[in-house]
Order: structure tokens, then C-alpha cells, then sequence
């Protein structure tokens, strides 16, 4: 059978890893190993995990200063002893026969490299509601896709794959040097997928009503800042995949075609982040063009954020 090596980076999430490393001593498959890397916690943390790691010694704990979620995965990734990966966020969950079925399909299609599912998410005071997306509004965002190479990027450019939890992938294809990217906040998820379809590893969307994660959502707001600041960090990936279609050995006229939906998409973005700011407040907005781009595309831009207020005015 298999080895599942299951990462979970944790901080200050005492009140809720119980619930997550419980999940686990629930699965239907039993060989992995949970890996829980504490980034820096200050709470009860620590004597939650070693509590469940007395008793099951499938769970591993690892203490880190707090560097961030990716140099957590990574530290993770260097530890893992498994076949197979299943990324998990510490607040988040499993279904119960989701590992079993993954580890199913990928053995049953050898050429594929990774399989992905459905997610669902759930209000932190709510577990037995689920919504399709994380507005609570149904919505179904996921791309079910299946191949790789150029189908692949190019549906990756336009959107994230999935969340962090939702695929499980053979291990050995990270032996092309593909890690999270450290120091970035957010979205190093989707630069993570982005990377590993650029070396032309292949994806399928495993529908199956067994086999799905869930996504915890806080009941606290989320701040206009930190919505500001999301956004942002879009137009800082977008820079990087100019330089991932730039290395990448696809033929002349795809690269172009990824490009000019690279930029598309950033176009895009930008006009949305420029209303996010306000379009009165020129200190914040000379920032941004002055960090992310031209004067000309960020002149191009505020107009259509004008011109989608005026539309909504009028």
C-alpha cells in the first residue's frame, strides 16, 4: 500500500487543529503520515499535536520560527517520507474516504500525476452547511480539467486551480525542483499549480461524491485592506508567469497567445484593484502604478475604472 505524506502548516491554531488532526485518525486509508509544521505558534499548539502524537505515531511535529505558510510546506516537502502528497491547511478537513479514492485513481492511471476533487466550504459556527464558494453563494469556480501542457497553462492563467487541499500528487514529480515560493503572502498556491503545468505534468478533476475537502471560513470580516492587498499581490504573479512562458520551451505562437492572456488578465485586475483603492485617493494609486506597472497602462486602466463607475451610476 502506498505512503500518503499529509502537510499541514499550523499558527496560533490551538482551537481548531484538534478538530483537523482528528479528521485524519477518521480517514478510511491508514497509511500516511501527518506532518504538522508549527510556524512560530504561541498558543497551545504545541501540546495539542504532541498529545496526538503519543498516541498515534503517524503524526510528526515540526518548530520553526515563523517564516509563513510556504517555508512551512516546504520544510514539510523535505520531511515527507511518502508516495503521494496531500497538502491540508490546519483549520481545514477531509472527507473521510477522500485519501483512499485519490490514491485509487492515481494508481489506476499511471500517467496521471495529479489528481484533484471538489471542495466545499463551511462557516466556522456553521460545519453542517456547505456552499460551492467561499461567498456562500453556490457558485461552482473550478475548471474540471484533464490533460497537461498548453490546456493546462492556459486555463491556469486565467484562474486558480483549486484550493491547497483539494489535489493529491505523486511526490516524485516534485523532484524537478518545483517548492512554494517564500516570502509571498498570498496566492502561493496558485503559483505552485502554475509551476508544475509549466513542466507539463498532468491534472484531472476526480469527480466522485465521496471524495471532496473542506474550507473553513472565519467568521471574521475580511478588511478592505486585506482585500487591497490580495488583489495586489495578482499583479505580482502576473509577472512571474511572463517569466515562466518566457523559459518555457512551447512554440513561439503559444507563448504569444499566453502573453497576451497573461495580460489581459492583469489588465483586468488592475482596473478592479484601481476601484478597490478609489479613484480619488491619488496617493495610494500613484503607489501602485509606481510599483506594478507603466504610466501608460496604468493611465488606460483608471479610465475603464471610470468608466465601469460610471456604469454602475447610470
Amino acid at each position: 500500500m502506498k505512503k500518503v505524506s499529509i502537510i499541514i502548516p499550523v499558527y496560533n491554531y490551538g482551537h481548531l487543529v484538534e478538530e483537523t488532526l482528528k479528521n485524519l485518525t477518521d480517514q478510511s486509508y491508514y497509511n500516511w503520515e501527518a506532518i504538522i509544521i508549527d510556524d512560530g505558534s504561541i498558543d497551545e499548539t504545541r501540546l495539542i499535536v504532541e498529545k496526538f502524537k503519543q498516541q498515534d505515531k503517524r503524526f510528526i511535529y515540526l518548530n520553526q520560527k515563523n517564516k509563513g505558510v510556504s517555508s512551512a510546506r516546504n520544510l514539510g516537502l523535505k520531511h515527507s517520507s511518502g508516495d503521494y502528497i496531500q497538502f491540508l491547511d490546519g483549520d481545514d478537513l477531509l472527507s473521510k474516504h477522500k485519501i483512499s479514492l485519490q490514491v485509487e485513481h492515481l494508481e489506476l492511471n499511471p500517467a496521471l500525476d495529479i489528481s484533484y476533487t471538489k471542495s466545499f466550504y463551511f462557516l466556522d459556527k456553521n460545519p453542517g452547511e456547505l456552499f460551492l464558494d467561499n461567498g456562500g453563494k453556490n457558485v461552482d469556480w473550478m475548471h474540471k480539467l484533464s490533460g497537461k501542457g498548453f490546456n493546462i497553462v492556459h486555463s491556469l492563467i486565467t484562474q486558480n486551480l483549486c484550493v491547497i487541499s483539494s489535489p493529491l500528487l505523486k511526490k516524485d514529480i516534485l523532484d524537478s525542483g518545483v517548492v512554494f515560493t517564500e516570502g509571498t503572502a498570498y496566492l502561493e498556491d496558485w503559483e505552485f499549480w502554475l509551476k508544475l503545468s509549466f513542466f507539463k505534468n498532468s491534472f484531472e478533476f476526480f469527480h466522485h461524491p465521496k471524495a471532496f475537502t473542506k474550507i473553513r471560513l472565519h467568521t471574521k470580516s475580511v478588511s478592505s485592506r486585506y482585500n487591497i492587498k490580495m488583489k495586489e499581490s495578482h499583479l505580482i504573479l502576473r509577472k512571474k508567469i511572463i517569466q515562466l512562458i518566457a523559459y518555457s520551451d512551447f512554440e513561439e505562437s503559444q507563448k504569444d497567445f499566453l502573453v497576451k492572456l497573461n495580460m489581459k488578465c492583469r489588465n483586468s485586475e488592475l482596473k478592479r484593484l484601481i476601484c478597490e483603492i478609489g479613484l480619488l485617493n491619488i496617493n495610494e494609486l500613484v503607489k501602485l502604478q509606481k510599483k506594478h506597472t507603466s504610466p501608460l497602462t496604468f493611465f488606460k486602466n483608471y479610465i475603464k475604472a471610470i468608466n465601469h463607475y460610471r456604469k454602475e451610476l447610470f
